[in-house]
């Protein structure tokens, strides 16, 4: 067992869920920097990938963006990953992240005659 912190108390050896919901929707927002003189290529890099949009540019090389993963792919850390790797990218930082799982009950449903 990992020794307790006096800050943050029992730090988990592994916060991260092994496995996704396979009907789990999820989004993340990521802070994208780029070479200033670059930032319209990079934008136009960014919308064609598949669920990829940018929201804000700051004129200045910083871009605000998100992403988007439809129940059942698995394709997040690899978006990400190719973000990163874009000509005139200098950094895709990860912050924020929501994964919602669609559970299927029968009291979800709404039944009318």
């Amino acid at each position: 067992m990992p020794e307790p912190d006096s800050r943050l108390g029992v730090i988990p050896t592994n916060p991260v869920p092994q496995e996704y919901p396979k009907d789990s929707y999820n989004v993340s927002g990521l802070v994208v920097m780029c070479q200033p003189r670059k930032v319209a290529a990079v934008i136009d890099a960014l919308n064609i990938l598949d669920g990829v949009e940018v929201h804000a540019d700051n004129g200045k090389g910083k871009l605000v963006v998100t992403v988007e993963e439809e129940a059942g792919e698995h394709t997040m850390v690899d978006r990400i990953n190719q973000i990163n790797q874009l000509p005139g990218v200098l950094s895709a930082s990860l912050v924020y992240n929501q994964m919602d799982a669609h559970e299927h009950s029968d009291h979800n449903l709404e039944i009318t005659s």
